[in-house]
């Protein structure tokens, strides 16, 4: 093949994908090789739009590791690549997600832990099957998060831990600027379990969506956050180990902590801060 026809190939390709409808991303930054030209189809597999979703999100920080593709019984078989967006056309991967033979009805792509992404970012879909761009139409689930949710991590594996506002105060004019919360961890277990606590910054129950919160008493170890474009907003935290025991929670020893929430970034040390 000349390399004149190889590059008509592409630009013919790239129209194709554009022309094809991709969903809030250009097609035209799918990666695109020699060996893929050499393997055109002479016509798309379907015209139909297909479905792209996630898969379980973590309601610890928001976030999935798999996508999953709708995939029409014509183009079972044939090689997929797709790229996820965010807003402003960033793509949420570095590379294509890729599977050599699709399945149908569904394929789910499984990711690596370092490319778990938050269904909530991702604005559109571009994909191809069997080298030709398909529309797509992406959908994602939203996860109700409690405004506090305590999990035990470790410890009798049949019990449970629940956490309680016990002081709240807000304060701030002419708007509310900040607000502290105390908040008590209690379990009906008799023997010592690790509590862990998730807090969802985005529940209206809290005066704002705070861009920044701190740990009010320093017994607070970060496991991790949603980051701060994710919705909803969380951080997850644990006691620390250095307090005497201070990390775990049983029927007769409840643990009490206080976090205080700011409705601007902070210039100190924070849970979250965001800009």
């Amino acid at each position: 093949m000349t390399a004149r026809r190889v590059r008509t190939l592409v630009i013919l390709l790239v129209a194709a994908l554009v022309a094809t409808g991709i969903v809030g991303a250009s097609a035209a930054q799918l990666t695109v090789g020699s060996a893929t030209l050499l393997s055109i189809r002479k016509a798309p597999c379907t015209t139909a739009t297909v479905a792209v979703t996630h898969g379980l999100i973590s309601t610890t920080d928001q976030k999935t590791s798999s996508v999953v593709v709708t995939v029409p019984a014509s183009c079972a078989g044939l090689p997929l690549a797709l790229r996820l967006y965010k807003a402003g056309g960033v793509a949420i991967h570095t590379a294509d997600l890729t599977v050599a033979s699709a399945s149908a009805p569904t394929t789910t792509i499984t990711l690596a832990t370092v490319d778990r992404y938050a269904p909530s970012e991702v604005v559109g879909v571009a994909m191809t099957l069997g080298t030709w761009g398909v529309r797509t139409a992406w959908t994602s689930t939203a996860v109700t998060v409690p405004a506090l949710s305590c999990a035990v991590v470790q410890g009798n594996p049949n019990s449970t831990c629940v956490a309680t506002v016990t002081s709240a105060t807000e304060w701030g004019y002419p708007t509310t600027t900040d607000f502290l919360r105390s908040i008590t961890i209690s379990s009906t277990s008799n023997s010592p379990v690790t509590w862990q606590l998730t807090i969802n910054l985005s529940d209206p129950g809290f005066p704002f969506l705070a861009k920044a919160l701190a740990d009010g008493q320093g017994g607070l170890v970060l496991v991790s956050t949603s980051g701060c474009g994710a919705s909803p907003r969380t951080v997850t935290v644990q006691g620390t180990t250095a307090w005497g025991g201070y990390e775990k929670v049983s029927s007769d020893t409840p643990r009490q902590l206080e976090v205080h929430g700011y409705a601007s970034n902070q210039p100190s040390t924070m849970l979250l801060n965001c800009p």
